[in-house]
């Protein structure tokens, strides 16, 4: 569940602008379980998470808090860090590589199967494509167009987005330092920007005239939603919302299974 949060807290940031303004901006959206997922953010200080654990991500410090409600426990990481983390399992994964390729030599070299050509970049996964269809209706407030989700050009998804919603939200936020903060993050030679050029990202409807942030989502193959928007207010936030509640113990990332998300 930590994941799920995580991947829609981002991929909100990815479709969103980069103006913000003296308020803050409070969404409640919920999962097929029934369980409410919590998006918040306010100038430079970021919340998504659930009753049982929830992450903060503090651009103006870069520092990522993740507590742990019912263990009354958190953990506290640095973008440095967490950018250390990442090239450290980069690491890992090319030594595996490696040591797969010394493998399959050893197997030709006794009879083993013949080594297997290396698949095309583009055969690796199906391309993914975004389809507005027109269709538009209110939900929890805001008007939102239906956009489908193709891959290899059948629907897998039905994606419900709203501008009006993405453009209250980037008037809460300040993407200038969170980019900033995502960069410090982010191992060379990998993209996880919010920015493009210093105009803001779209997400995965670049380039396809599509803007918005997901107030529903339907996945086609199971035919049942997975996320759908309860409400969202414009509202001042206390600056406690934004931090580790006090008498909670730290961790240290790596122990206990914590992790920086």
């Amino acid at each position: 569940m930590r994941n799920n949060i995580v991947f829609w807290f981002l991929f909100g940031l990815f479709l969103l602008g980069s103006s913000f303004a003296e308020a803050g901006m409070l969404i409640v959206q919920q999962s097929p379980s029934g369980e409410e997922l919590t998006w918040a953010c306010e100038g430079a200080k970021f919340r998504m998470g659930n009753k049982e654990v929830y992450t903060v991500m503090d651009a103006d410090s870069q520092r990522i808090y993740t507590v742990m409600v019912k263990e009354r426990e958190y953990t506290v990481s640095t973008a440095a860090e967490v950018r250390r983390q990442m090239e450290e399992m980069q690491k890992q994964l090319s030594r595996l590589k490696t040591l797969e390729k010394k493998f399959k030599g050893l197997g030709k070299l006794f009879g083993g199967k013949k080594e297997e050509k290396p698949q095309d970049s583009s055969s690796l996964g199906p391309k993914v494509t975004y389809k507005p269809t027109g269709d538009k209706k209110h939900i929890a407030g805001y008007k939102a167009l239906k956009v489908l989700q193709l891959e290899d050009g059948h629907p897998v998804a039905e994606l419900w987005v709203s501008e009006a919603l993405a453009k209250d939200i980037a008037q809460a936020c300040d993407y200038s330092k969170l980019e900033a903060m995502i960069k410090a993050m982010t191992p060379e030679g990998q993209q996880m920007a919010v920015y493009e050029k210093g105009r803001p990202r779209v997400g995965p409807f670049k380039g396809e005239g599509i803007s918005g942030f997901p107030v529903k989502v339907v996945d086609m193959a199971q035919g049942k939603e997975i996320l759908r928007l309860i409400k969202a207010e414009k509202k001042r936030l206390s600056s406690s919302y934004f931090k580790v509640p006090e008498g909670f113990k730290r961790l240290e990332v790596g122990k206990s299974g914590a992790s920086p998300f």
